[in-house]
């Protein structure tokens, strides 16, 4: 899964990103690193002119960064094996079921319609009830999921 790596420490004027919450890194999972103080690509795997060499957790650039400040803020993207995406597919489905209580958008087929929308900050909303904030409570939501529907069984549709 491609993830945004907000730990690490740039050194512009020996051209190397640290990236502070990895012990190693694979060349080939270093997708792109842009210097977005300065609306610079420094860092792109489909250009051998943007590229790098690797050691340990840190990449020395090609890309000639001596001119840039190292407070300069970096965006940088991952291909991060530790995180597969079917894990967070898991925990929304979870929330969106846990934020079906009182729902009355049913249709003409006794289906419950779910619309999803994200805001400014990325959470997801699911008829707008944030489902992304407090605490994975599994039997809470199956036992409160039981008490809304019984044993009336409803097919989730969901739209976006």
């Amino acid at each position: 899964m491609k993830v945004l790596v907000t730990n690490y420490t740039f050194n512009a004027s020996a051209k190397t990103v640290t990236f502070n919450s990895y012990s190693t890194l694979e060349l080939n999972r270093l997708l792109l690193i842009t210097n977005a103080t300065r609306n610079t690509i420094i860092y792109n795997f489909a250009s051998p002119a943007l590229g790098g060499t690797v050691s340990g957790n840190t990449i020395t650039l090609l890309t000639d960064t001596t001119m840039m400040d190292s407070n300069d803020k970096l965006q940088i993207f991952y291909e991060n094996e530790d995180v597969p995406a079917s894990d967070e597919a898991i925990v929304l489905l979870r929330r969106i079921t846990a934020s079906l209580r009182g729902v009355q958008n049913v249709d003409s087929s006794d289906r419950v319609r779910v619309t999803l929308d994200s805001n400014a900050a990325g959470n997801i909303n699911v008829n707008n009830t944030n489902i992304f904030g407090g605490i994975d409570q599994r039997e809470q939501e199956y036992v409160s999921n039981q008490q809304t529907f019984g044993t009336n069984k409803r097919p989730l549709l969901i739209s976006t």
